[in-house]
């Protein structure tokens, strides 16, 4: 970042506050009036686009925020199975593994009847698996289209995918049902 002007540097460190070249253009001291054609210009430079991806990776290599942790993450969520999680006789979370624990995103439990005895009542909520499961496709350049059904059908819970090829055999869901019809049909 040496052969940076002060404020195309002052712009780079702006810039990976929140990845939004009209701000950083604005808080490096930039006019508000011509900032976003400005930070556009500034991110087309090549001194500033080599810049930011050095300061990108000092950060990175600090912070070990990787690609790779940040999809292990999104695989955990992906791929997690609402039946790795349970719940103790005390109400409290038990995940079968460290993996199993990364796709809740919420749990709560009470005690019903008094502190001596009584019914606990708990509850989890998971991460969106649907969601992980598309930002995953969407990083290995995967379509929605290329999914085939096989492929879809093993993303769902056993008795769900049984039942969907229950269907498929019995005539109920005709032809050779892409994963789209499937999900759609499963919506009704």
């Amino acid at each position: 970042m040496e052969t940076l002007t002060p404020r195309q540097q002052r712009f780079v460190e702006e810039y990976l506050v929140d990845l939004n070249a009209t701000q950083a253009a604005v808080r490096a001291g930039y006019s508000s009036k011509g900032a976003e054609v400005r930070g556009c210009e500034l991110l087309r430079n090549r001194k500033v686009a080599e810049g930011i991806r050095a300061a990108q990776a000092v950060r990175a290599e600090r912070t070990r925020v990787t690609a790779d942790r940040v999809l292990a993450e999104l695989a955990a969520v992906a791929f997690s199975d609402i039946r790795d999680i349970d719940f103790g006789t005390d109400g409290k979370l038990r995940a079968s593994s460290p993996e199993a624990a990364k796709a809740v995103a919420a749990y709560s439990w009470s005690r019903l009847g008094g502190p001596k005895g009584g019914h606990i009542h708990s509850s989890v909520q998971m991460w969106d698996k649907l969601e992980a499961l598309e930002l995953c496709m969407r990083h290995l350049g995967i379509d929605r289209g290329q999914l085939t059904l096989e492929t879809f059908l093993a993303l769902l819970p056993r008795q769900l995918a049984d039942e969907v090829r229950y269907f498929i055999a019995d005539g109920r869901l005709e032809g050779n049902p892409t994963p789209g019809v499937v999900a759609g049909n499963l919506a009704d």
